[in-house]
Parts: structure tokens; C-alpha cells; sequence
């Protein structure tokens, strides 16, 4: 888990608690070779505090269990990636080459514009999934409609992500505050 860069806030997540209708996570994680198999990921969006990293790490952990290889990376990593910027950009580049399940986190926190160099580096990411049938989860609080709309700099990007992602709405919040049984 540690060399997948997956939060070790969700090592121990459980797919019976992601929210609302879960069947999607179920079949998911029984029949990984109905999408993951065939090249296809997922774009899990909603509001804030829906689960949607949780819901990733629990897919990506079962791969891990499998013996595949995975890599967790925040959308504000993929320069630092791409660009091969110290030995842990370099690392994660060869870690993303070699990765059979990529999860790209936060989709739409990005802190660079995504007509600069940066936006192009975030469409290779996908690409060099893509070109290899490997899936990527993608995690965002921009919904499915906003997407085409907020990435239209990057229309290679957006064609990629539309071509083999499975659209997952979470809209099921969680409480706001830590509940531990004290009143």
C-alpha cells in the first residue's frame, strides 16, 4: 500500500460504507475484469465529503491484494510527475509506467492553469494509461456535466476520460464533525 502512495487513512476503508446506492462498488470489486479488464476506470464525482477518495482506495487496494500494481496521485503531482522534478517525480514516473491501476485524485484542484505546459502533462498522464488499456479512477468535485466544460483547454484530455470512464455520482454527504459518542 505504502509504494501504491495510497493515504493511509484509507488502507482500512469499507466498501460497505460508501453511501447511498453502493451496487456499483459491489460489482466493482467481484468482477474487476468487466471494467479494469477491458481498459475502463471510473470518474467518481460530488459535493465535498462524499467518499469519493475512500471510494478509489477501496478499488485500488483490492488491486494491491491482487498483486498488481497501483499508483495514487494527486492532480496537483502530475507536473512534478511529468516533468520529472527530483527523485520522487522521477520515481513516480516510472511507478505510473509500470502501474496497472492509476488513481488521480482531486480532479479540479489543480493549482496550474490547464492551458500552460502543466495541462498537457495532465492529458500524457492519461494517455500513457490509455495507450497501455490500464484503468484510472479519477476522483472530482466537478460533476460529469461540468467536466467537458472546465477541461475544454485540454480537449485531448477530455476525448480520453470520456472514451473509457464510467460516470459514478456520490452524493451521499458525511457528518461534518468527528462522532465518537460524547454529548
Amino acid at each position: 500500500m505504502r509504494r501504491s502512495y495510497i493515504p493511509e487513512r484509507y488502507w482500512h476503508a469499507n466498501p460497505e460504507l460508501v453511501k447511498g446506492n453502493n451496487k456499483w462498488m459491489q460489482q466493482a470489486l467481484t468482477q474487476p475484469e468487466g471494467w479494469a479488464g477491458e481498459g475502463y476506470g471510473f470518474y467518481l464525482h460530488g459535493q465535498f465529503n462524499t467518499g469519493k477518495s475512500a471510494a478509489a482506495c477501496i478499488l485500488a487496494r483490492d488491486f494491491v491484494l491482487r498483486a498488481h500494481k497501483v499508483l495514487f496521485l494527486k492532480v496537483s503531482d502530475v507536473p512534478r510527475v511529468r516533468f520529472h522534478e527530483g527523485e520522487e517525480g522521477e520515481a513516480l514516473d516510472a511507478r505510473l509506467r509500470a502501474s496497472d491501476l492509476l488513481v488521480l485524485d482531486d480532479l479540479g484542484s489543480e493549482r496550474f492553469r490547464l492551458d500552460s505546459a502543466a495541462g498537457a502533462a495532465l492529458e500524457e498522464v492519461a494517455r500513457v494509461m490509455y495507450d497501455r488499456q490500464r484503468p484510472i479512477i479519477y476522483t472530482s468535485n466537478k460533476s460529469w456535466d461540468e467536466f467537458h466544460h472546465t477541461y475544454a483547454t485540454v480537449p485531448a484530455f477530455v476525448s480520453v476520460v470520456q472514451r473509457v470512464s464510467l460516470p459514478i455520482a456520490l452524493i451521499d454527504q458525511w457528518p461534518g464533525q468527528p462522532s465518537i459518542g460524547m454529548k
